[in-house]
């Protein structure tokens, strides 16, 4: 662990695109593998709901489904005023359901998330994600 550490570290100081020094496959692959096993594991660094990688993964996903639900339904052509409510019902039953306040905020978090690259990253769906 502490090897990758270094690894990520020592490319990220050195690769620019002046430079034309890339990353290796093989540290992109053990960081890779770190990040889903953390993810699949659910490794606890703290207390509460945010204490556990996994549990918070789940949690940018089920804002990013209910996102892109009203996204879906606004390219229909429903204002995103009346698209709430239809995205509500459209994800009763899965991991995503909630009302339709619910769908509003988690669309709103998801807005602005989009304009900050750093929160952008965590909304981007893992592999293994399934809606039920």
């Amino acid at each position: 662990m502490r090897a990758l550490q270094d690894a990520l570290t020592f490319c990220d100081e050195l690769a620019d695109e002046e430079s034309g020094v890339t990353v290796p496959r093989w540290i992109l692959a053990a960081a890779r593998d770190l990040v889903i096993e953390r993810i699949e594991k659910g490794k606890t660094v703290g207390k509460g709901k945010h204490g556990n990688d996994s549990a918070v993964y789940f949690d940018h996903q089920k804002h990013l489904l209910r996102y892109l639900r009203v996204r879906a339904l606004m390219n229909t052509g429903v204002t995103l005023e009346d698209a709430y409510q239809p995205a509500s019902e459209g994800l009763k039953g899965t991991s995503a359901e909630g009302g339709e306040d619910t769908i509003r905020t988690s669309y709103k978090k998801v807005q602005k998330a989009l304009k900050d690259p750093k929160e952008a990253m965590r909304l981007y769906p893992y592999r293994g994600f399934v809606v039920d």
